[in-house]
């Protein structure tokens, strides 16, 4: 890991805070730029070096905009490379690359309402937090109340539990509740609530609030779609409901159902061979019908960059200058890519399965 020379999209570390069980906040510094520019609830592509290759990630930003360094919050993950490799070996004054901030989950592109209620589960709490903390500390921004509400195995589980408190005694327009899935009851007290969070518990937060509030939610995928059908259950207005995908969903194109997408992204339609050429490196080989495009250029050694994976961060954005791809989501909906660009043949990698013989750059 670099520590001399610094490079000038490279971000260096300067401390670490352990966070909660296997949960480790990290603080860079841009050692060129100072401060980097983001809006509250987004993420950031970085890249670290391990066993002499380059691997991406994206992870939250859980600081504020006009803190002097940026925080990550990462935990340690079963068979995960990256972040285990950070937990472990990522030393103060190391450097790591940088390469862009995305994510159009965040609270200055989905602006609040009166009243919001935060919900989030596990690491989800990371952009959320930085979200709340941004709301607090600019009261220009109207809001009255805020509800944060996360959920974590036990009290050891939750990431930012002695901030949140703190957060909580210093602002009286904020409460923190806590739902515990394994705390014994009788260990249970003031915040905490033994059990996992459900439609009982969610009606309870928002009734006196539920037209006149914003939501903004964040966890794992099954956690999420619970929430999502509770709220419908009482009748919340989807308009005013914000979410974070951090594990892979398809959001199928019209013409396609849920499983015959999925299928598709797994095992590729199984019919032609069609070629994938990029000129500029020298890239050109025969693949399968259905195959994903950002695995064709990377496992050919063309330098794409491949953070998120699920069409969520940008970061593998090219362009098709001939031929055609079959895309498993939008990212035009999902506000990474503009009509413009699609228009213009940019697509994003991760999410473009090999469809026709296609030529790509990455301008």
């Amino acid at each position: 890991m670099q520590k001399d020379n610094p490079n000038p999209d490279g971000l260096t570390l300067v401390r670490t805070v352990d966070e909660a069980v296997d949960t480790k906040s990290f603080f860079f510094r841009h050692p060129v730029t100072g401060k980097i520019r983001f809006k509250p609830g987004q993420f950031i592509n970085i890249g670290v070096q391990i066993d002499d290759k380059l691997h991406y990630r994206s992870y939250s930003i859980s600081s504020l905009p006009e803190d002097e360094l940026i925080q990550l919050t990462i935990k340690r993950v079963e068979g995960g490379l990256v972040s285990n490799w950070m937990m472990d070996e990522l030393e103060v004054h190391d450097q790591i690359s940088m390469h862009s901030v995305a994510g159009a989950f965040n609270i200055i592109d989905q602006p609040p309402a009166e009243h919001i209620v935060f919900i989030s589960a596990g690491c989800g709490v990371t952009p959320v937090m930085s979200m709340a903390k941004y709301i607090l500390s600019h009261k220009e921004t109207g809001v009255q109340s805020i509800q944060f509400i996360h959920c974590a195995r036990n009290r050891e589980n939750i990431i930012y539990h002695d901030e949140i408190l703190s957060l909580e005694k210093d602002h009286p327009d904020f409460s923190a509740f806590f739902y515990l899935s394994a705390a014994p009851a009788d260990q249970i007290a003031s915040s905490y609530r033994a059990g996992r969070l459900n439609g009982a518990f969610l009606h309870s937060h928002l009734k006196d609030i539920v037209t006149i509030c914003s939501v903004y939610l964040c966890g794992p995928m099954e956690f999420m779609e619970m929430v999502k059908a509770e709220l419908r259950e009482i009748h919340f207005d989807p308009a005013r409901l914000f979410y974070e995908n951090f594990t892979f969903t398809c959001e199928v194109l019209p013409g396609l159902d849920a499983s015959s997408a999925q299928e598709t992204v797994e095992k590729g339609y199984g019919g032609s061979a069609y070629r994938v050429t990029a000129p500029d490196f020298g890239f050109d080989e025969e693949v399968e019908e259905g195959e994903i495009l950002l695995d064709v250029l990377q496992n050919g050694g063309v330098p794409i960059i491949g953070a998120c994976r699920v069409g969520l961060c940008g970061a593998c954005k090219c362009k098709v200058e001939s031929g055609d791809v079959q895309l498993t989501t939008d990212p035009v909906a999902s506000g990474i890519l503009t009509q413009a660009d699609r228009e213009e043949g940019y697509t994003l990698a991760c999410v473009s399965l090999i469809a026709d013989d296609v030529q790509v750059s990455l301008k």
